[in-house]
């Protein structure tokens, strides 16, 4: 990963555990430097939380995917219903 400028994180924590998890998420702020781009793709919302850019997908009836954007979960959660039940479900405080 010597002199990258972007990552592509896809599901990264999907089948860990809490702990590793977390792991995983110290670790991935440590190699990413400032000047460094990542797209994390993740349905395990707490992996976001180091995101400093949220983007919701979904498929909607205009035919478009960008369902909301926003700096934290917490304000996408007040932005997005779907991301809103993903957090309920997932039981995470935002």
């Amino acid at each position: 990963m010597k002199n990258q400028r972007f990552l592509l994180i896809d599901e990264a924590t999907s089948s860990l555990d809490a702990t590793t998890e977390k792991a995983v998420q110290a670790g991935l702020k440590k190699i990413l430097p400032d000047d460094m781009s990542a797209l994390i793709i993740a349905h395990r919302l707490s992996t976001l939380r180091i995101c400093d850019k949220i983007i919701m997908l979904n498929n909607n009836k205009d035919g478009g995917y960008v369902e909301a954007e926003a700096s934290t979960l917490k304000e996408l959660a007040m932005i997005s219903p779907d991301l809103k039940r993903m957090a309920d479900d997932q039981e995470l405080t935002l």
